[in-house]
């Protein structure tokens, strides 16, 4: 990947940059944490291998793809996945940060919601389904994509729980 082919997608990030760039022909995201990140957070560098073999593992059509990792912290911590291009927030409430009142555009008939939850839930389950299970602990709409066929893929969140339960 040409580092001078990214281009930042979401400043005023408090861990991390977010890139999206072209890796071997796929638009796709870039995650680089911040250096700071591993100097004040003594349990960083273990939280980003925990959060990085977490995503290794997650093989479900309904989970964000990790495509790369550089990770040699705290000189560089770096994911590649892929690229979607909607989130669920943007596709109820449109771009931007829109207040409800100023929709900017009309509400989607029942079955598409339906459709979507039902997929969400299949991925939810997929991770409780996992031993030990997985609690993706930072579900909300915006870590919530869609991908170019409509169909729910939920983001890397900014934490994992594991619970072995009985």
């Amino acid at each position: 990947m040409n580092p001078s082919s990214c281009q930042r997608r979401q400043p005023g990030r408090t861990t991390a940059e977010i890139y999206g760039a072209t890796w071997r022909g796929l638009d796709v995201v870039v995650k680089c944490i911040f250096l700071d990140f591993f100097r004040t957070n003594l349990s960083g560098a273990s939280f980003s291998a925990q959060e990085l073999e977490t995503l290794s593992l997650q093989q479900h059509r309904f989970m964000l793809q990790l495509m790369g990792v550089r990770i040699d912290p705290p000189e560089h911590a770096c994911t590649v996945t892929e690229f979607l291009r909607w989130t669920l927030k943007e596709w109820l409430h449109g771009p931007g940060n829109r207040r409800k009142s100023e929709r900017a555009k009309p509400l989607c008939p029942l079955g598409e919601p339906l459709s979507l939850a039902l997929e969400i839930a299949r991925a939810m389950q997929y991770l409780l389904g996992q031993k030990p299970r997985m609690i993706h602990r930072d579900m909300k709409p915006s870590n919530i994509f869609l991908d170019d066929a409509m169909h729910v893929i939920l983001g890397m969140p900014g934490s994992w729980e594991m619970k072995s339960w009985h």
